[in-house]
């Protein structure tokens, strides 16, 4: 009998142990995620920035024909510092509207 209460125990201390592993689970998903999208936001609001300054005194092309933004061009202008990278991998491009976005976040991560 008494093996028996001890076994209960261990199940249901096993069970809240995955309950508490599964809620930090997706917590951190949750939270990671966010971040994630932040910093892209972050690095689109920099790229918009640069662009801008770029165009305030010179002229010609920063994107190629799909789209994507050559950093090395506003790089060599001085008007951004290094590379912005999206914490996922995601490549930014402008569309036929001029606006940035990036291909893993979508449009929504540029803000306007």
């Amino acid at each position: 009998m008494k093996n028996k209460v001890i076994n209960s125990n261990i199940v249901v201390y096993i069970a809240v142990i995955i309950g508490i592993v599964f809620i930090f689970l997706r917590t951190y998903n949750f939270f990671n995620e966010k971040i994630n999208r932040l910093g892209c936001e972050a690095n689109i609001t920099t790229l918009r920035a640069s662009i801008e300054r770029f165009r305030s005194y010179r002229h010609g092309e920063i994107a190629d024909d799909e789209g994507r933004i050559d950093m090395s061009v506003l790089i060599a202008a001085k008007v951004l510092p290094n590379k912005v990278v999206c914490p996922i991998n995601g490549d930014y491009k402008t569309d036929p509207r001029g606006q940035i976005y990036c291909t893993f976040h979508g449009k929504k991560a540029g803000g306007k």
